[in-house]
């Protein structure tokens, strides 16, 4: 996992670089003379989010995933995005940038072990970095106001994605068991488990590829857009055992 968010970080700098460049070589999109908002060239964006990502799996699924489960995360997103109107006369635009995702998951509830209750809290928590590359079409209402449908593909890095169980502190003292091992965290981009054992699951993928698509308003300096999106590359795949991923995300843009 070190050596994912190492690459992800590398990539960070590299679109970190970029935009810097780009705010010291060229006016902020509403301040170009003689041009509108609506009509701007080039743009960058700051975009924060909230987001829900989806893990489905079909009937063959195994391990922590069992027949048609479904988990839901929630969390955030946090990105950089610029874009630049293609040389035409048709308001196109091609826009790309690095998102920086985090996702919870959380769960409690009673279970009764040998006649005994014992409360179970389960957790999950994903963290990925995503470029993508959209194509956005402006539709335009007046100077400062415009709405931009947009579709794309997109390249994702799971730095992260774990999961564990833990009981209640009366549960580990009645039946002996270690409480520290029997709740580590459960890495699935890792062929071990979490005690170091090789184990059977198939390790989830750290990249990814998929498409998203949405929609985008702008009113004067503000940005809010809503996509969903999902991937052509299943999160685990193992022989007719398949997780997909999927993304629901709210927006808010400010310009850059």
């Amino acid at each position: 996992m070190n050596k994912t968010i190492k690459l992800a970080a590398a990539v960070a700098v590299l679109f970190g670089a970029h935009f810097g460049a780009q705010a010291q070589s060229a006016p902020a999109q509403n301040e170009v003379s003689g041009v509108s908002l609506a009509d701007a060239r080039k743009y960058s964006r700051f975009i924060m989010s909230y987001e829900m990502t989806g893990f489905t799996t079909n009937e063959e699924a195994h391990g922590s995933f069992n027949g048609k489960d479904s988990r839901y995360l929630n969390g955030f997103g946090l990105a950089l995005m610029h874009g630049e109107k293609l040389p035409h006369n048709i308001p196109l635009y091609i826009e790309f940038g690095l998102k920086f995702h985090m996702g919870f998951w959380g769960k409690e509830e009673r279970k009764s072990v040998l006649g005994s209750y014992y409360t179970l809290t389960q957790r999950m928590q994903n963290m990925t970095f995503t470029v993508p590359l959209n194509i956005n079409y402006r539709i335009k209402f007046s100077e400062r106001m415009y709405i931009a449908p947009f579709v794309g593909l997109n390249m994702k890095v799971n730095a992260m994605l774990r999961s564990r169980g833990k009981y209640s502190d009366n549960y580990y003292k009645d039946f002996g068991i270690d409480k520290d091992k029997a709740s580590k965290w459960h890495n699935y981009l890792s062929p071990k488990d979490e005690n170091g054992n090789e184990t059977t699951e198939e390790p989830w993928k750290v990249i990814q590829f998929g498409w998203q698509a949405g929609v985008a308003f702008t009113i004067n300096d503000l940005n809010l857009g809503v996509s969903y999106g999902t991937d052509f590359i299943p999160a685990c795949k193992s022989n007719k055992a398949r997780i997909n991923s999927s993304t629901l995300s709210i927006s808010l843009a400010v310009p850059i």
